[in-house]
Protein backbone atom coordinates (compact mmCIF):
# COMPACT_ATOMS: atom_id res chain seq x y z
CA UNK A 1 0.00 0.00 0.00
CA UNK A 2 1.71 3.18 -0.91
CA UNK A 3 1.76 5.77 1.71
CA UNK A 4 1.04 9.60 1.07
CA UNK A 5 4.24 11.42 0.54
CA UNK A 6 4.08 14.90 2.62
CA UNK A 7 7.66 15.72 0.89
CA UNK A 8 8.24 15.40 -2.93
CA UNK A 9 12.07 15.66 -4.55
CA UNK A 10 12.79 19.00 -6.19
CA UNK A 11 12.88 18.84 -9.85
CA UNK A 12 15.63 20.53 -10.36
CA UNK A 13 18.62 20.47 -7.54
CA UNK A 14 18.78 18.29 -4.54
CA UNK A 15 15.98 18.78 -1.94
CA UNK A 16 12.42 18.47 -1.73
CA UNK A 17 9.61 20.32 -1.75
CA UNK A 18 6.09 20.42 -0.08
CA UNK A 19 3.83 18.02 -1.89
CA UNK A 20 0.14 17.94 0.19
CA UNK A 21 -1.46 19.68 3.09
CA UNK A 22 0.50 18.02 5.67
CA UNK A 23 3.85 19.11 4.16
CA UNK A 24 2.83 22.85 3.79
CA UNK A 25 1.69 22.70 7.65
CA UNK A 26 5.64 21.56 8.61
CA UNK A 27 7.12 24.35 6.29
CA UNK A 28 4.66 27.08 7.67
CA UNK A 29 5.07 25.93 11.16
CA UNK A 30 8.98 25.72 10.69
CA UNK A 31 8.91 29.35 9.88
CA UNK A 32 6.62 30.60 12.27
CA UNK A 33 8.84 29.36 14.81
CA UNK A 34 12.35 30.58 13.45
CA UNK A 35 10.53 34.05 13.81
CA UNK A 36 9.31 33.75 17.09
CA UNK A 37 12.63 32.43 18.39
CA UNK A 38 14.18 35.48 16.45
CA UNK A 39 11.81 38.27 17.71
CA UNK A 40 12.05 36.65 21.43
CA UNK A 41 15.42 36.84 21.41
CA UNK A 42 16.51 39.81 19.98
CA UNK A 43 13.79 41.44 21.79
CA UNK A 44 16.31 40.86 24.75
CA UNK A 45 19.04 41.27 23.33
CA UNK A 46 21.83 43.60 24.18
CA UNK A 47 23.89 43.30 20.83
CA UNK A 48 23.63 41.58 17.29
CA UNK A 49 26.39 38.97 18.85
CA UNK A 50 23.92 37.79 21.71
CA UNK A 51 21.28 37.57 19.06
CA UNK A 52 23.35 35.14 17.05
CA UNK A 53 24.85 32.95 19.99
CA UNK A 54 21.29 32.55 21.42
CA UNK A 55 19.21 32.23 17.79
CA UNK A 56 21.67 29.71 16.32
CA UNK A 57 21.39 26.70 18.38
CA UNK A 58 17.71 26.96 18.11
CA UNK A 59 17.26 27.23 14.30
CA UNK A 60 19.99 24.38 13.50
CA UNK A 61 17.36 22.03 15.84
CA UNK A 62 14.59 23.07 14.13
CA UNK A 63 16.59 22.82 10.82
CA UNK A 64 17.52 19.16 11.52
CA UNK A 65 13.64 18.14 12.63
CA UNK A 66 12.42 19.71 9.50
CA UNK A 67 15.32 17.45 7.70
CA UNK A 68 14.13 14.17 9.86
CA UNK A 69 10.70 15.01 8.64
CA UNK A 70 11.24 15.01 5.26
CA UNK A 71 13.83 11.79 4.95
CA UNK A 72 10.61 9.80 7.08
CA UNK A 73 7.47 11.12 4.73
CA UNK A 74 9.02 12.46 1.98
CA UNK A 75 10.85 10.77 -0.94
CA UNK A 76 14.33 9.65 -1.43
CA UNK A 77 16.35 13.09 -2.27
CA UNK A 78 18.82 12.28 -5.36
CA UNK A 79 20.12 15.25 -7.73
CA UNK A 80 17.66 15.96 -10.86
CA UNK A 81 17.96 18.38 -13.95
CA UNK A 82 14.23 18.59 -14.88
CA UNK A 83 12.06 15.20 -15.84
CA UNK A 84 13.36 11.97 -16.60
CA UNK A 85 13.16 11.58 -20.14
CA UNK A 86 11.90 7.27 -21.20
CA UNK A 87 12.50 6.44 -23.92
Amino acid sequence: MSEKKWFKRKLYGYGWTPASGEGWLVIILYILFNIKNFLEINGASKSFNYTAINFTPLFLLSTALLICLCIKYGETPRWQWGKEIKD
